[in-house]
C-alpha cells in the first residue's frame, strides 16, 4: 500500500536535529541582548490540508492508512519538551459543502458520506471522544499521524467515503490560521487500476458507414502515451487518455469510456457516460488476463452515422497511478 510515513526520532537525536527543524527561531536584533528565541507562539497545524484524496491500493485484512498528519512548529526547545493534547472534531460540514461545490465528478453526482465507524478503528496516541478525537503529543513530539486500521474487507466500492477534521483545541499551542482543518477523499483501488502501456490495436475513423476517412488519426495505437485505468467500483474502471494515431490529439465524444471485468470469466464490456452507443464489437474479443495483467478490447461507437471503431486494443499494467 502506498502511503506517506513520517520516520521519527528518538529523544535522544531530538536534541540535535529536532530543536533545529522544529523550534521557529527569532532573528536576534543588533543590540538587543534581551531578545532570545522564546517569542512568538507555539503553532499547531495540519500538514496535509485543507484537502487531500488518498488513493490506497486494494488489499486483504486490515491495514494502516496514514489519514493525515499534525505538526506542532515549537516556539523553543522548552515549548517542545511539553506534553500536550489536540483535540480533533469531526466535521461532516466540510463534507456537505465539498459535494455542494463539486455537485459532478467524472460525469455522476458526488456524493461523498462520512467513512463509518464500522470499517475501521483509530490508530496509535489517538483518544475517542463523543465528538472525534483527541491526539496526545509526548515531550519531543513535533508531528504526529493521525492514523486508522481500515478493514478492506468490508470497504464498499459503490460509495464514496471522506474524514473531515478541524482543530478546536490546540493545547500548548495557537491553532494555524490557514492549516486548522481538512477534508480527506479516501478511495481504495481496485485490483485493474493503474497505467497501462499500449503494445497493439488500430483506431479506424468513418464518414459514414463503411466509409473509411482518408486522414492522419486513423491508425495503430501500438506505441501511444500511457492510458490510466481509474477504479469506478470494484469491478470498473474508467479508461483515460486514449488518443488517436500518432498519440497527439484525444478521441473526443468518449467522455467516461469505461470496462466492466466479470470476475468469473474476465471478460470485459466496454461502456460509456459520453457515448451511449459505445460497445463491444460483435464477434471480438474482449478480455482480461489476470495473469499478465493486459486487456485486448475492440468496442465501436457511433454506428449509424460516423463510426469510430478501436479493434485489438492489447494494454498491460505498468504500475500504480
Amino acid at each position: 500500500m502506498k502511503q506517506n510515513f513520517l520516520k521519527y526520532f528518538s529523544l535522544g537525536m531530538v536534541l540535535t536535529s529536532v530543536f533545529v527543524s522544529s523550534c521557529r527561531k527569532d532573528d536576534f536584533v543588533d543590540g538587543d541582548a534581551q531578545k532570545t528565541q522564546t517569542t512568538g507562539k507555539t503553532i499547531i497545524k495540519i500538514i496535509d490540508g485543507p484537502e487531500k484524496s488518498l488513493f490506497l491500493d486494494a488489499a486483504t485484512g486490515i491495514g494502516s492508512v496514514n489519514v493525515f498528519n499534525v505538526r506542532r512548529d515549537a516556539v523553543s526547545a522548552d515549548a517542545l519538551s511539553i506534553s500536550s493534547s489536540v483535540t480533533l472534531t469531526a466535521a461532516p460540514d466540510l463534507i456537505t459543502a465539498y459535494n455542494a461545490a463539486h455537485p459532478i465528478s467524472a460525469g455522476v453526482p458526488n456524493t461523498y458520506e462520512t467513512l463509518p465507524e464500522s470499517l475501521y478503528t483509530s490508530g496509535a496516541g489517538l483518544t475517542k471522544t463523543s465528538t472525534g478525537y483527541t491526539m496526545a503529543l509526548n515531550a519531543g513530539d513535533f508531528a504526529k499521524d493521525f492514523a486508522i486500521n481500515l478493514n478492506f474487507g468490508l470497504f464498499d466500492f459503490s460509495k464514496k467515503y471522506a474524514l473531515a477534521y478541524k482543530i478546536t483545541n490546540s493545547g500548548n499551542g495557537t491553532t494555524s490560521a490557514t492549516q486548522g482543518q481538512i477534508f480527506v477523499l479516501i478511495s481504495v483501488k481496485n485490483a485493474y487500476d493503474g497505467v497501462y502501456s499500449q503494445s497493439g490495436g488500430f483506431i479506424q475513423r468513418y464518414t459514414a458507414p463503411g466509409v473509411k476517412e482518408v486522414g492522419t488519426l486513423s491508425g495503430t495505437l501500438a506505441g501511444n502515451p500511457d492510458l490510466t485505468l481509474t477504479t469506478i467500483n470494484a469491478t470498473t474502471v474508467e479508461i483515460g487518455n486514449l488518443t488517436w494515431f500518432g498519440g497527439t490529439g484525444g478521441v473526443g465524444g468518449i467522455a467516461n469510456l469505461r470496462a466492466t471485468i466479470d470476475p468469473a470469466t474476465n471478460l470485459v464490456t466496454m461502456s460509456c457516460l459520453g457515448a451511449p452507443t459505445l460497445k463491444n464489437t460483435a464477434g471480438t474479443v474482449n478480455k482480461y488476463d489476470p495473469a499478465t495483467k493486459t486487456f485486448t478490447l475492440n468496442f465501436d461507437w457511433n454506428p449509424v452515422t460516423t463510426p469510430r471503431v478501436v479493434s485489438d486494443l492489447v494494454i498491460k499494467y505498468k504500475g500504480t497511478r
